[in-house]
């Protein structure tokens, strides 16, 4: 069971990068859209700083350590989403 877990959740979190995020803009090509969603996460990597991520074998129940994981994905998102914004994209 163990095994079946650690190779299913790589495979979630390929499939949610590959999806469409919901970013938008009718000003700028379709075939831009990878390039500026790709800047811009890696904008947001930089300046959200170090994430901590969730490891499939990480069984520990440390509220602290759950809540630093939260941080870490909100700061991401904070950024990507102004990086987004900035280049004119928005939510569908």
């Amino acid at each position: 069971m163990r095994r079946r877990l650690a190779l299913v959740f790589p495979l979630l979190a390929l499939a949610a990068c590959a999806g469409d995020p919901g970013w938008v803009n009718s000003q700028v090509p379709k075939d831009r859209w990878k390039a500026d969603y790709g800047a811009c996460r890696l904008q947001a990597d930089q300046e959200a700083g170090p994430a901590d991520y969730y490891e499939p074998d990480d069984r520990s129940s440390n509220p602290m350590r759950a809540m630093d994981r939260d941080d870490s994905h909100r700061r991401f998102d904070a950024y990507l989403a102004m990086c987004m914004e900035g280049k004119g994209y928005h939510h569908k």
